[in-house]
């Protein structure tokens, strides 16, 4: 009785067993009394894309084909499950036995699900300079058009801040309003523009969290959410809070 999950590739072509390996794969593991199996499931490719809905479903179907076909010449049944965050969201009705929360526990979801974030990326201002119009800001040919004021914020493309943000691209919360960088990211910093903001140092800098989505991030960077979470480098402290 040691458990096993079966993975099915429906479509998507990463892993998983296809539709006409099954038979195969239920005649070693009938023959195989040592192992039960636990589960039977497969991914969606395209959960999240309204203009993809035919082919999710076509998964679905095909998977609920091979569930039956692999349960019924077991004898038993196996747990069942195929939607990952986008499917429960956009696809509750194929709930099945079980769902598979990943990004959504999070608190991000593209468009329906009322989340609440749970995650936040902060750093505090180490220093602020005023730079005099036609002053280089960072590397490269950055020069600033006009008189402002820089703050300094230590976390830069090696922590994981990307650096496609540079440039106004990407922005930060600060004291109650979104503020833009300014230059080019380096490894270790951030310049942002500071110049209409009472500010000081130390003062706490939100990179994403309640004021700045990660959808709304990973839309100025052409990517997804998942992309700059995972991206979030060790050396980043992380603070685990408990309610």
């Amino acid at each position: 009785e040691y458990p096993i999950h079966l993975k099915i590739d429906t479509g998507m072509n990463r892993l998983g067993f296809k539709e006409h390996e099954i038979h195969k794969l239920i005649s070693i593991i009938n023959a195989q009394p040592e192992i039960r199996v636990v589960s039977i499931f497969s991914h969606l490719a395209t959960a999240d894309d309204d203009l993809q809905n035919d082919f999710t479903l076509q998964q679905i179907q095909l998977f609920e084909k091979t569930f039956t076909t692999i349960s019924t010449n077991l004898g038993y049944q196996p747990l069942k499950h195929i939607l990952n965050s986008s499917g429960i969201e956009n696809y509750s009705h194929y709930q099945f036995d079980m769902v598979r929360l990943g990004i959504g526990m999070y608190g991000v979801a593209k468009t329906k699900l009322p989340l609440q974030p749970v995650a936040e990326l902060t750093t505090k201002i180490v220093c602020i300079k005023e730079v005099k119009k036609g002053e280089h800001i960072g590397y490269g040919n950055y020069i600033t058009n006009r008189d402002v004021i820089i703050a300094i914020l230590p976390i830069g493309y090696a922590d994981g801040y990307n650096r496609r943000l540079s440039n106004g691209i990407g922005k930060v919360f600060l004291n109650n309003q979104i503020v833009p960088t300014i230059g080019r990211i380096s490894m270790d910093t951030v310049a942002i523009d500071v110049t209409n903001v009472e500010c000081k140092v130390n003062d706490v800098v939100e990179l994403f969290g309640d004021h700045i989505s990660l959808n709304e991030l990973s839309d100025h960077l052409d990517t997804i959410p998942y992309e700059l979470m995972t991206g979030i480098s060790r050396r980043v402290v992380r603070k685990y809070y408990e309610e």
